[in-house]
């Protein structure tokens, strides 16, 4: 697995979707929202674009889903990322792999591994970045974790 890294980022805005979704639905779910975004917008899906989950329902094991990109259109939803800080990793495939299983496997790096040797405790707010670094032969795509400081770390 690749480093983390901490990143300090400005609020960005992006263009598009969103639906409650969970972790059976999340694959069929982000596609019908591209389709959707495609048709809202008259423009195919290119990066630089996101796919956010967010606001957790732990009960129900339910999350909202955001599927979107940079580029305004009248029929699409705005999406604030507020600014924070971040834990950054750059995600890739492996031969045979799937994108959702390489996710999978980065967000349990992170929650599992990486969190508990750090300060910090995570905001329920994730979302992967595709760039041009996710287009070729060998994809790239970064997930982002957003992050606050750990009380307990803080008072001890």
């Amino acid at each position: 697995m690749k480093d983390v890294i901490i990143k300090e980022l400005q609020e960005q805005i992006f263009y598009g979707l969103r639906t409650i979704s969970n972790d059976k639905q999340i694959k069929k779910n982000t596609q019908d929202l591209m389709q959707q975004v495609h048709r809202a917008s008259g423009c195919e899906m290119k990066p630089p674009y996101i796919i956010c989950t967010k606001e957790f329902y732990q009960d129900d094991g339910e999350y909202q889903l955001f599927v979107g990109g940079m580029k305004r259109y009248q029929n699409l939803e705005k999406l604030m990322m507020l600014e924070g800080t971040y834990a950054v990793i750059e995600v890739s495939c492996k031969w045979m792999q799937s994108w959702y299983t390489a996710i999978h496997e980065a967000k349990h790096y992170i929650y599992h591994k990486w969190m508990d040797k750090t300060p910090y405790v995570p905001c329920h707010v994730e979302y992967v970045l595709f760039t041009e670094k996710s287009l070729g032969k060998k994809p790239i795509l970064e997930l982002y974790v957003k992050l606050m400081p750990n009380q307990k770390t803080e008072n001890s």
